[in-house]
């Protein structure tokens, strides 16, 4: 029986992060396990690309807002909530994809095993960038902090940010 990997991500398909995506879940197919991508809707995927040869969800949210994460949090609660079989989780946004696996997995008493694929340090970003309040901050960077020593595996996209994670954050 083929492994079951979901790969999900608030973000819309023509955003640069659904390049590694698709080449990560093409990858899982080549190799034989069965791959499940989840990302935001409101782009078309299909258009100037091949059609992919796995299974795809694209559910309600925005990336760069509160109520968007929320929104797609909410929806990607559901959408585990409905599947079977699951093996592995990956993820990405530490709030909209990481909390809503690790929730699954927690209330749900599901065995997957919940990968955060660590591309930056989301928290800082989002209150330099004024997506978050400054006040949100420690409250927020606590939040990513547990979801992180909660994961059964990170990955960290670069050695600097390994050794972020190590230092500051005592993953």
């Amino acid at each position: 029986m083929q492994k079951r990997v979901l790969i999900i991500q608030n973000v819309k398909a023509n955003h640069h992060h659904v390049s590694y995506l698709d080449g990560l879940a093409r990858a899982l197919d080549r190799a034989k396990f069965e791959p499940i991508v989840v990302l935001q809707a409101g782009v078309d995927i299909t258009e100037g690309y091949p059609p992919p040869n796995y299974e795809l969800h694209l559910l309600p949210g925005a990336t760069y807002s509160v109520p968007g994460q929320a929104q797609f949090m909410a929806a990607a609660m559901n959408l585990l909530d409905g599947m079977e079989g699951v093996d592995i989780i990956h993820c990405s946004n530490p709030f909209s994809s990481v909390l809503p696996a690790l929730l699954h997995k927690k209330l749900r008493g599901a065995s997957c095993k919940v990968i955060y694929d660590m591309r930056g340090l989301w928290v800082e970003f989002a209150v330099h960038s004024g997506s978050f309040p400054p006040a949100f901050a420690k409250v927020i960077d606590a939040i990513d902090v547990a979801a992180l020593h909660a994961s059964d595996g990170v990955i960290a996209i670069s050695p600097k940010l390994k050794e972020v994670l190590i230092t500051k954050k005592g993953v």
